[in-house]
């Protein structure tokens, strides 16, 4: 927990596959205040074994709350994330509650929201000032019991969307009710997840923030795919491959039609002159189609 004009400092170490330690390569730290809105970012390149520091300057002014530091590489996609608050270290007078509709939703339903702002000591909180936002951002598919498949679509692409729901007050008995629609026509790697958070003021403009979160899927079912031999497939010798097909509740699914391509995947490295002058070599992925099988 911080105050406000405190400095918050964030290490990071990163490793590759089996956690072996990478060459510096550059990194992007982003800092998310309660709002949902970027307070800070930072780039830098990681040290000797991955190694990273950041200093975060907290304003005098900043909104007390939670707040998200996270972690990027060379994908749209955080590779770690870090929670932290900052509060002026005095009790909540007021707490907000929060609930949905539902738990789990598609792409293009509507999410309806309802808050209640309840004073601990006194009457309700009626007539406050709240904000609601919502952040949708990519997830993983991991539905139980298949932990040692993998789940997504090769081609998916999205970014993060970040919205404005409503900037309003309670009512007199202290509750709120919003709807928002999700959007449609995106294409994320696997599933989604919908964070809507709500700050609401108390007497003296301080806030006290919640958040809830709902899964979102934009696809009717997910494949898993699994390969029997662990490691690489050796020349001259089959491989197996299992597949599973699951409904967004995690439940298997019969789908009819599916076709599965398979790709020879060789990388070509060149030496090439950047725009410095200066010659370094440049590594590329080929794939090729080498061979295309209807499944069901």
């Amino acid at each position: 927990v911080y105050r406000p004009g405190d400095t918050v400092r964030v290490a990071s170490i990163t490793r590759g596959v089996s956690a072996a330690i990478v060459e510096s390569f550059p990194v992007r730290l982003e800092v998310i205040d309660p709002s949902g809105k970027k307070l800070t970012e930072q780039l830098v390149r990681n040290q000797t074994a991955g190694l990273a520091e950041y200093d975060v300057n907290i304003p005098s002014y900043a909104r007390t709350g939670r707040y998200v530091a996270r972690l990027f590489g060379a994908s749209e996609d955080p590779v770690g994330t870090v929670e932290f608050s900052v509060e002026e270290f005095m009790p909540d007078r007021m707490k907000v509650e929060l609930a949905t509709d539902k738990t789990s939703y598609k792409t293009g339903e509507t999410i309806k929201l309802d808050v209640k702002g309840v004073m601990l000591f006194g009457p309700p909180a009626a007539g406050r000032k709240y904000q609601a936002d919502y952040t949708l951002k990519s997830a993983p598919f991991r539905p139980d019991g298949y932990s040692t498949y993998r789940f997504g679509m090769r081609d998916g692409k999205f970014k993060e969307i970040s919205n404005q729901i409503a900037d309003s007050k309670l009512s007199p008995s202290g509750t709120a009710s919003e709807e928002f629609k999700i959007p449609e026509n995106i294409k994320p790697h696997a599933a989604l997840k919908c964070q809507m958070q709500v700050s609401v003021q108390e007497t003296g403009g301080r806030s006290v923030t919640n958040s809830k979160t709902v899964d979102v899927h934009a696809y009717p079912f997910y494949i898993g795919l699994k390969q029997q031999q662990e490691g690489y497939g050796e020349i001259g010798q089959d491989q197996t491959i299992d597949f599973v097909t699951l409904a967004p509740d995690g439940k298997p699914s019969m789908i009819k039609g599916l076709t599965a391509n398979f790709y020879r995947i060789s990388w070509t490295s060149s030496l090439r002159r950047n725009s410095s002058g200066n010659y370094r070599y440049v590594s590329e992925k080929v794939e090729k189609l080498i061979e295309t099988k209807t499944i069901g």
